[in-house]
């Protein structure tokens, strides 16, 4: 041979060709993942941001404790669901708590008052 050819790995995967309809795609498998790439988390602001929908709902449910719990306690329930789904869990969990601390207390007591 004229060229020098480069030497293939002894650890080099094999590759597996799986065919479709229309197309051969080609997947090699993977013992390791690669740790050499960063993850950035990207934040993409659409409208309120969660930490302000949670911030909102944890004032609300505060509030819930002193004045209107039936309608405060509830609107801190109803926003705190949507922050946790968008990521803020530890804020959101806490207005959820506390909208629902005082909503159990306010209907364990309405018959009373």
């Amino acid at each position: 041979m004229s060229g020098h050819e480069p030497e293939k790995d002894k650890h080099e995967e094999k590759e597996t060709k799986y065919v479709t309809d229309e197309h051969q795609e080609e997947l090699a498998g993977e013992l390791v993942p690669d740790f050499t790439m960063e993850r950035t988390k990207t934040r993409v602001n659409e409208g309120f941001s969660a930490r302000a929908i949670a911030y909102v709902s944890l004032v609300l449910a505060i509030l819930s404790l002193f004045i209107l719990p039936g309608i405060l306690g509830i609107a801190g329930t109803l926003l705190s669901i949507p922050a946790i789904i968008r990521g803020e869990k530890l804020i959101g969990g806490w207005a959820l708590s506390i909208a629902v601390f005082s909503l159990s207390l306010y209907y364990l007591f309405l018959p009373y008052i």
